[in-house]
């Protein structure tokens, strides 16, 4: 398999300690994970590389989650492209809901149970591209 069939997923959080985290847990699975610094950065990152799931921390600097959903799923590239939030249990469920109505694929609350996580993460990602372990 080459490198360009392997999952690439996008992430946009601020916790150095939950970034660690999901760049680790996604890691020993043999997914690619790109990082970005804000909403901008994550548009720009998208420009030139094959993305499978879009992660995003709802309370990280720089983005607006509602704008960014509602532009992802006007823009042609990004339009089919799973875009899931990391929330904390300060938004609201209103909040959450916007979300999904904008196009958001899930919600996921923080902190995260690494099986659920998992389980997400393959649900949007094709697991035929996930390479297996010898």
């Amino acid at each position: 398999m080459s490198t360009s069939d392997v999952p690439s997923i996008l992430l946009l959080e601020k916790s150095p300690t939950l970034r660690k985290w999901i760049l680790t847990t996604l890691a020993l699975r043999g997914i690619g994970v790109l990082l970005a610094d804000n909403g901008d950065d994550m548009f720009r990152k998208t420009e030139n590389t094959k993305i499978s799931l879009i992660l995003i921390n709802l309370n990280s600097t720089g983005i607006d989650g509602l704008s960014f959903t509602q532009k992802c799923r006007q823009c042609e590239r990004l339009r089919n492209i799973p875009i899931v939030f990391l929330t904390s249990s300060n938004e609201s469920c209103a909040q959450r809901q916007e979300l999904l109505k904008a196009g958001a694929d899930q919600c996921m609350m923080i902190p995260l149970n690494e099986s659920t996580f998992i389980k997400t993460v393959f649900q949007y990602i094709r697991p035929s591209t996930i390479p297996t372990a010898h």
